[in-house]
Formats: C-alpha cells, sequence, structure tokens
C-alpha cells in the first residue's frame, strides 16, 4: 500500500469512528430526553458547569456537562447530568466520562469534603506518608472502606453513625462523593444506562437524606 493509499484509510477510519460516536451520543440524548418526558424531568442539552465548587469540576480542560434532567422533591432539586473532562500528559490525552447526580437543599450547610472508596495498598502509603484521611474510632469498618477528607471538626459535626452506615450501603455505586454548603454531589465513575437512572438517583437520594435536619418526607 502506498503512502498515499495508506492516508487515505487512515482519515477513513478516523472518519467512520467519529461519525459513529457523534450517532452514539445523538441517541444517548435522546434517550435521556425521552426519560425526562416520562417521568416529569426538565431536561437540558447542555447545562453548563454547576455554581458549585465541587472538586471534579476543575479538573482538566474541555468541560462539558451535558443532558442535564432535574426534579424537584420535598424541597431539594435533583440532578442528573453526563459530565467530561480530559487530562492531558505530554502528547497523550484521556476523556473520563462520568454520570453525576447533584442534590441541593438550601437549608442545609454541608462542610467542604471530598469522600471515596479506599484503594488498599496505594492509600495505606498515602496515611503513612502523612496524607489526611479522617477516621472514626469508633467505626473501623467505615474508616477501612473510605478515604475522607476535609475539616475533621465539621465532617464529625454532620458524619453521624445513620450518614456512614447509608454511605456504606451505597459503595460500589459510586467513585467519589463531594460535598459544600447546599450542596452534594455524588459521583458514579462512569455513564449510567439512562433507563436504570431511577436506580442510581435513589442510592443518592438515601445518602442525601441522612445529612437532611429531619431525613426526607
Amino acid at each position: 500500500m502506498t503512502p498515499f493509499l495508506m492516508l487515505l484509510v487512515i482519515v477513513a477510519v478516523a472518519g467512520a469512528a467519529f461519525a459513529f460516536s457523534i450517532h452514539q451520543e445523538r441517541k444517548r440524548a435522546a434517550k435521556w430526553q425521552d426519560i425526562a418526558l416520562r417521568a416529569g424531568y426538565s431536561y437540558e442539552a447542555d447545562a453548563g458547569l454547576p455554581i458549585y465548587g465541587f472538586n471534579l469540576f476543575s479538573r482538566g480542560r474541555s468541560k462539558k456537562n451535558r443532558n442535564a434532567v432535574s426534579r424537584e422533591y420535598d424541597g431539594c432539586r435533583i440532578t442528573l447530568s453526563d459530565y467530561s473532562y480530559t487530562v492531558s500528559q505530554g502528547r497523550s490525552s484521556h476523556t473520563y466520562r462520568q454520570t453525576v447526580a447533584i442534590l441541593v437543599d438550601s437549608v442545609l450547610v454541608l462542610p467542604r469534603f471530598i469522600l471515596r472508596p479506599e484503594h488498599g495498598i496505594l492509600d495505606a502509603i498515602g496515611s503513612s506518608l502523612g496524607m489526611q484521611d479522617i477516621d472514626f474510632p469508633e467505626d473501623e469498618r467505615f474508616s477501612r472502606a473510605f478515604v475522607l477528607k476535609g475539616d475533621a471538626g465539621e465532617v464529625y459535626r454532620v458524619f453521624d453513625s445513620s450518614v456512614r452506615e447509608a454511605i456504606l450501603a451505597a459503595k460500589g455505586s459510586f467513585a467519589t462523593m463531594e460535598g459544600v454548603g447546599p450542596a452534594l454531589m455524588v459521583n458514579f465513575g462512569r455513564r449510567i444506562d439512562p433507563e436504570a437512572h431511577a436506580e442510581y438517583e435513589a442510592a443518592a437520594v438515601g445518602i442525601f437524606a441522612r445529612f437532611r435536619p429531619g431525613g426526607w418526607n
């Protein structure tokens, strides 16, 4: 094969891959729109970045927050959306795509915190090097399961046994969780099937309800 023909093949393959990607994105958007119509959510094709200063939204470049479906329930606004960002290292780059849930209640005052599942030996090494991880001596199961960072005094105030129990029950369903002021974000770590949205929303709501004074009506 001549260099010219090889170039044509490469261009054709790249073009086909791009067209397929566009087609899949349109199919996904149509699914979210259909769910919003059936379930009574509002829908935004391009929602822009949330105003809350979550760590996730400070990473990388080419940030996109799409297919946002939202509803109001018991004084809380619940939003699910597809969020993506790109991280570059040298000549290579990788785009991270995930579905996130953001729950907002104006009467809630959460401390700024980041929580994620513990990653075994890597986190043990970090702990030995003095990297912060808030533990609960009375709850070794929770402390072994998660890495939690934030202002320890404020975190202890809101992470009571009920909150810890709910987060433990949801382990495996999310990659990271962040709180700040009136808002909680649950990052599912991957794009969820839109048809399974109710299951993931319920997991996020179950945790959020434990943070709310008086729980959920």
